[in-house]
């Protein structure tokens, strides 16, 4: 023990500088993060997503929990796209009351998904969400083209078009897969799909119970009628998924597209047991306050 000790002494590891260079690194990316808030305000605005019923409460809460899962500097792109993702998605739901609306965006976005220019890539916009969601698909592809030399307009589309059904996990997922870049080439997703698809039922699956409490539980945190899912169901299917995810085998998915999975659930994770007054104090404390 006492060597041990000694170890964490050394100058070479017990040194100021280091404390210094963490300081620094931590506020940097504060700052990268504080710029994205600033674009994704200004994102909306340009949108209109306010006439919709987002308030700025709700986005910021949306981008923290984005930021809190992938912190990354270089992985600006992802959260940008993960974050517009998920305000989308909850503006679209909040924003339809029947079944019969919902279907007629449904219909709307399959219509107007087709129209396209001469060149095969700009969307006709509408001001409604249809063209805003078109819209955005668009830039997105657009950013991640820029970046990285990848086209991915099409998956991507043909991803928000899957999520449909109020499958938003799997929408996620497949948007920081794709955004990211870290899927692998067709021909090895044909070999590999069944252990993509398992993932991907495994992490849809908790992310249902977790949506389920977020929306059942009582001013305690307990569940209030949920249909007989419990937390010991809840803690269950996240520790099926971490073992997934960690355990390798022969002829495996690439870990980044692996550990993705886990990423989403786990946000769901915060959004279902963290209240409304833990995270906005996470919110003042992480975003905004720097390391002196």
């Amino acid at each position: 023990m006492k060597s041990f000790k000694s170890f964490f002494r050394i100058p070479y590891v017990n040194n100021n500088i280091y404390l210094e260079l963490a300081k620094l690194d931590y506020n940097n990316c504060q700052a990268l993060h504080q710029q994205e808030w600033k674009d994704l305000q200004k994102w909306c605005r340009n949108s209109n997503l306010g006439v919709f019923g987002l308030s700025e409460g709700s986005l910021m809460q949306a981008y923290y929990v984005v930021a809190a899962s992938i912190f990354e500097s270089e992985k600006s792109l992802e959260r940008l796209a993960w974050a517009k993702t998920v305000i989308l998605m909850q503006t679209i739901t909040s924003h339809f009351n029947s079944a019969e609306q919902k279907r007629a965006f449904i219909d709307e976005f399959e219509r107007d998904s087709v129209l396209t220019y001469a060149n095969g890539v700009r969307y006709k916009t509408r001001p409604n969400l249809v063209g805003i969601l078109l819209r955005t698909l668009n830039q997105l592809s657009l950013d991640t083209l820029s970046a990285q030399g990848c086209n991915i307009h099409q998956p991507l589309k043909d991803a928000t078009w899957e999520g449909r059904g109020g499958r938003d996990a799997e929408l996620l997922v497949q948007t920081l897969n794709l955004s990211g870049r870290v899927r692998t080439e067709s021909k090895e997703l044909t070999s590999l799909h069944l252990k993509y698809d398992y993932l991907m039922q495994v992490t849809v699956s908790v992310c249902d119970k977790l949506r389920l409490f977020q929306h059942r539980k009582d001013r305690n945190g307990c569940m209030a009628g949920a249909g007989g899912i419990t937390t010991l169901d809840i803690e269950s299917a996240m520790q099926e998924l971490g073992k997934l995810v960690v355990t390798k085998s022969a002829g495996d998915l690439d870990s980044q597209i692996k550990q993705n999975f886990f990423i989403i659930a786990r946000s769901f994770y915060c959004s279902a047991y963290c209240n409304i007054g833990t995270i906005n104090f996470h919110i003042s404390k992480v975003l905004f306050e720097r390391v002196q």
